[in-house]
Parts: structure tokens; sequence; C-alpha cells
């Protein structure tokens, strides 16, 4: 995103992935907050200074977004 200068990606994250993903960090012990799942619409540069998520400064400018997270799994491979 930063070499392009891309300001945001659309990720294809659907329903199902949403809860596998918060079933996964509830059953690491993570907080409420973190077991809600994915969010639509986050900022690229969000997450920890220890991990490779953290883009810093530079990175608060650009989005993620997840149009899909509320369209089950069933109904996104109808749509093809």
């Amino acid at each position: 995103m930063q070499k392009e200068d891309i300001g945001a990606v659309a990720m294809g994250h659907h329903a199902d992935d949403q809860v596998e993903t918060a079933l996964m960090r509830l059953g690491r012990n993570s907080t409420l907050l973190g077991g809600r799942g994915m969010l639509v619409c986050r900022r690229w540069g969000m997450g920890a200074r220890d991990k490779l998520e953290w883009a810093g400064f530079h990175g608060m400018n650009k989005w993620i977004i997840r149009p899909l997270l509320e369209v089950s799994k069933v109904c996104s491979t109808r749509i093809r």
C-alpha cells in the first residue's frame, strides 16, 4: 500500500470468517474487544509495535475494508 500509494484495500472476508476469527481469538484468551472479530473498516497502521501489523504513523491514513462481513459463505459462492 505504501509503495504504490494505495489508500484502501478491500478484503474478501465473509461472515463465516468473522465467526472463525472471533472464536479463535476467544480461544486464545483474548479480551472481549479482540473477541468481537474483525472490523468492517480499520486503519492499516493499527497493531502492536512489535508485530508485523504495525505500519507506523504513515499507515494511519490508509484503510483496510471488509465489505462482505455480513454475507455468509453460502451466499458469496452463489454470487460467482
